[in-house]
C-alpha cells in the first residue's frame, strides 16, 4: 500500500514488485529466491499475496489486467485499520478445517466424486480413452506446495482478474483431489445426457505434460471398456 502511494497510486505488477524490493533494500539473491515449488520467486509471491489481500478489503483494485491501483480507501487508511479490515474479512471466510475433517473421514470410506470433463465436456472422450479424471489448472504438483495459500497464490498469478471467492473455490477443488482414494467412484459428465462411472485405481498424480489434466486420478487402469455409462433420464 505504501509502495503504491509512493509510485503515485497506480503501477504495473512488475513495477510494484521492483519498487517494493528497492524500498526494502533486497539483494539480488533475495530477489531471486524461489519458493520450495521452484515455480515462482518468493518476492513475487509475497507481493501478489499482499495485493490480493488488499483487494479483498477494497484498499486497491485491478483497473486492467496486470495493473494495480489504490482505491480512495487505499489513500486514506492507515496500517492499524488495514489489520482490522483483514481480521474482519478472515473472520467471515469459511475455515479449511472442515475440508481437513472431510479428508480424514473419506480415508476410511468409499466416496463418490463428480469430476467434470471440462467446461464444455470437451475432454470426455479423452477421459474414457485414458482412464483419467482431473483438473486443468497449470499449478505445480499439489504435494509440493506448502498449503492452501500457496495454491491460491499460483491461481491468482495466472488469473489476476478473478474474484477472491472464485480463486478460493478453485483452490478447494484442487486440494480435494488429494482426498480421492483407491476404490472411490468417479463420475464424469459427458455429452448426450451421459455420465460415466469409474473406480479409482491410482490416487493423485501430477503430469505437467498431460494436455488435459496435469492434476489427475486414474480409474480402472485406463480401460475404456471398464467404464460404466449411465443415461440420465
Amino acid at each position: 500500500m505504501q509502495a503504491l502511494r509512493e509510485i503515485g497510486g497506480s503501477a504495473s505488477a512488475t513495477e510494484l514488485i521492483e519498487h517494493v524490493a528497492d524500498a526494502m533494500g533486497l539483494t539480488d539473491q533475495q530477489r531471486a529466491a524461489m519458493l520450495p515449488s521452484g515455480q515462482e520467486t518468493r518476492l513475487k509471491n509475497r507481493v501478489n499475496w499482499a495485493t490480493h489481500e488488499l483487494k479483498e478489503i477494497d484498499v486497491l483494485h485491478y483497473p486492467e489486467r496486470g495493473r494495480r491501483a489504490l482505491t480512495s480507501l487505499g489513500f486514506e487508511v492507515n496500517e492499524d485499520r488495514v489489520k482490522e479490515l483483514r481480521a474482519e474479512f478472515e473472520a467471515s471466510k469459511p475455515s479449511s478445517a472442515q475440508e481437513q475433517q472431510e479428508g480424514a473421514e473419506q480415508a476410511d470410506t468409499v466416496t463418490a466424486w463428480l469430476i467434470r470433463a471440462g467446461q464444455r465436456r470437451e475432454h470426455y472422450d479423452y477421459n474414457l480413452e485414458h482412464g483419467l479424471a482431473g483438473l486443468g489448472w497449470r499449478t505445480p504438483d499439489l504435494r509440493s506446495v506448502s498449503g492452501r495459500q500457496e495454491v491460491e497464490g499460483f491461481l491468482r498469478s495466472d488469473y489476476p482478474d478473478e474474484k477472491a471467492k472464485t480463486i478460493s473455490t478453485w483452490a478447494s477443488q484442487m486440494l480435494r483431489l488429494l482426498n480421492v482414494r483407491v476404490g472411490d467412484l468417479v463420475a464424469t459428465n459427458g455429452s448426450n445426457r451421459e455420465i460415466s462411472l469409474g473406480t479409482v485405481t491410482r490416487e493423485y498424480r501430477f503430469d505437467d505434460d498431460d494436455p488435459a489434466w496435469p492434476h489427475a486420478v486414474s480409474d480402472h487402469a485406463k480401460s475404456r471398456s471398464a467404464i460404466t455409462r449411465i443415461r440420465v433420464g
